[in-house]
């Protein structure tokens, strides 16, 4: 039995580690049985999650352990499945089942979870937009005296059009490049905060982020952006130059 280089200062090499499991009973379907392994090896990985929670045996050391109780062996590949499970059964192993065909009904229920999330982040996409346009709607309320100075001046409409756009591009920007960056960041300290999240719910979460989705993400909410504050600014330059000194707000 090799154990984890973190884990090593619990049981040096050459030690002995007592191990629980649960294996099949005679009046219940499930009983806890305890061995004691000794411990040969230590290994070390680059994964946080294999390196902390994973032990490395033989399968004679299962066999000792399980008993005559069948076992399953379970691969890890980047291959995909459906092509994997087609390699091996042309290599003479039929019983091959891929995980999702083992665990369907939890997969279903991942996948209905991972739909509930999508809906979740339309709602937030939606949430964002419209924060955008009431607040680009009342910047361009507070700038409206502004304007109309800048047009008495004789400062083109389209000069202080492409301003609030630049504006708005600059704002939109800003704020696109901290959310991602405060992503990328919260990744990057997930490793370290995975054994806490672990002692409270039970399980580690794989955390990844689409660089597809957040890419179209950041364009649609961008364009809109900038087409909120064209549509604001545009409709505050219709209204006569005597209105907008007269009342607070015409947009």
């Amino acid at each position: 039995l090799a154990i984890a280089y973190t884990n090593a200062h619990l049981v040096p090499p050459n030690k002995a580690v007592k191990l629980t499991f649960l294996r099949s009973g005679k009046q219940a379907a499930v009983v806890p049985a305890t061995r004691v392994v000794p411990v040969s090896g230590i290994y070390y990985t680059s994964s946080w999650e294999f390196d902390s929670t994973t032990l490395l045996t033989t399968l004679e050391t299962v066999q000792s352990l399980v008993g005559t109780v069948n076992y399953h062996i379970g691969l890890y590949s980047n291959t995909a499945p459906m092509t994997l499970k087609r390699q091996l059964k042309n290599a003479g192993y039929p019983e091959i089942k891929t995980y999702h065909e083992v665990n369907a009904a939890l997969w279903a229920a991942m996948e209905l979870e991972q739909k509930l999330m999508v809906v979740m982040l339309l709602v937030m996409v939606v949430i964002v937009l419209v924060h955008a346009y009431s607040s680009t709607r009342r910047l361009v309320a507070t700038k409206q005296r502004e304007v109309a100075m800048l047009m008495t001046l004789g400062v083109p409409k389209r000069t202080i059009t492409e301003v609030f756009i630049l504006q708005a591009a600059i704002i939109s920007s800003l704020g696109l490049a901290l959310g991602v960056g405060l992503s990328y960041g919260l990744l990057a300290l997930y490793p370290h905060l995975a054994p806490i999240l672990y002692r409270h719910i039970g399980t580690y979460l794989v955390l990844t982020i689409q660089v597809g989705q957040l890419l179209l993400l950041i364009g649609g909410i961008f364009t809109f952006s900038l087409l909120v504050a064209y549509w604001a600014i545009r409709r505050l330059l219709s209204v006569d130059i005597m209105e907008m000194f007269v009342y607070d707000e015409t947009t």
